[in-house]
């Protein structure tokens, strides 16, 4: 090798090495003076994620669950729609999340923007619902405008309790299990509501149609007795003389007990789901601004050098 070429080869590498050192210091100058803060970035984009891969991971064990179940053991989803719900819930928030994660990853404001806009109504519109359901729970006289049970639907259920695929059945026996109610009245005499039943009413004679004058034995109180002399011709009978045996509250009244008594619950699972959205909005806020700040640092930055050319 000539003295040239180790000449030229010693420039090479230095230029190479000094130009490695700047490019070094200069990111390490815009680390240090970045106004994004990676804690804030990728906090928001961990949130984001870990909602999406909980949206994605539920709904496929929810998928394998149904297809190794039937309808009938879950009859009180077909009442409040839980299915649908769920899943319009659920595409809300997995769409949300990909906002999140877009914005805070690649530093997009416009996606960010999006973001906090989406979480800010859905926030709105929970806060809403629950303004409406205190109203439901601690104003009694408010329940004659808003309906939270499915009363067309349990009333058509009752005139069906007899149908030969016994979906009706099953509906209405885990409803008056649940809020240990029988028929469907808001009072204490709601079981004669079973007398509008074909199945039975007692216009029937009771030496072809032994339910004549009775009741489901889902009416029953948990007793020693069993079922068939629980609800042995109630439907002739007053109130005070069945309801050691039955319960005798509809499931209407059942149903607005049921609301007082877990009311601090519901609305404490509200807040529950609430909070963690107001702190991804606060988040979310504070990371715009810092790219806000980045951009106008750029900009004043390409500025000063324009000038100084």
């Amino acid at each position: 090798m000539t003295l040239f070429s180790q000449k030229m080869i010693e420039r090479l590498w230095r230029s190479n090495s000094i130009g490695t050192t700047k490019f070094v210091e200069r990111q390490k100058q815009y680390e240090e003076k970045s106004e994004i803060s990676l804690c804030v970035k990728y906090t928001l984009f961990s949130l984001n994620f870990l909602s999406c891969a909980i949206i994605t991971c539920g709904f496929t064990g929810y998928a394998i669950h149904n297809s190794l179940t039937t309808a009938k053991q879950y009859p009180l989803e077909r009442y409040w729609h839980l299915n649908k719900i769920l899943f319009v819930l659920a595409g809300i928030t997995f769409v949300i999340s990909l906002f999140g994660i877009i914005g805070s990853l690649r530093e997009h404001l416009k996606s960010l923007s999006v973001y906090k806009y989406l979480v800010f109504i859905t926030l709105f519109a929970e806060v809403i619902f629950c303004v409406i359901l205190l109203i439901y729970i601690y104003v009694p006289t408010s329940r004659y405008n808003i309906e939270f049970f499915p009363k067309g639907s349990f009333s058509s259920d009752m005139q069906n309790y007899g149908d030969f695929d016994g979906f009706a059945k099953n509906r209405v026996n885990s409803l008056q299990e649940t809020f240990h109610c029988c028929g469907l009245s808001d009072n204490d005499e709601a079981y004669m509501d079973w007398r509008t039943s074909e199945q039975f009413k007692c216009d029937n004679s009771k030496s072809w149609n032994n339910l004549a004058c009775t009741v489901p034995s889902s009416c029953c109180r948990l007793t020693k007795l069993n079922n068939v002399s629980c609800v042995d011709d109630v439907l002739r009978k007053r109130p005070i003389d069945v309801q050691d045996k039955i319960y005798t509250q509809g499931c209407l009244k059942g149903f607005h007990t049921w609301v007082e008594i877990n009311g601090v619950s519901i609305i404490g699972i509200m807040f529950g789901i609430i909070l963690p959205q107001i702190v991804l909005l606060v988040i979310a806020t504070i990371l715009m601004n810092q790219i806000i700040r980045q951009l106008a640092k750029w900009e004043s930055s390409d500025t000063s050098s324009i000038t100084s050319c």
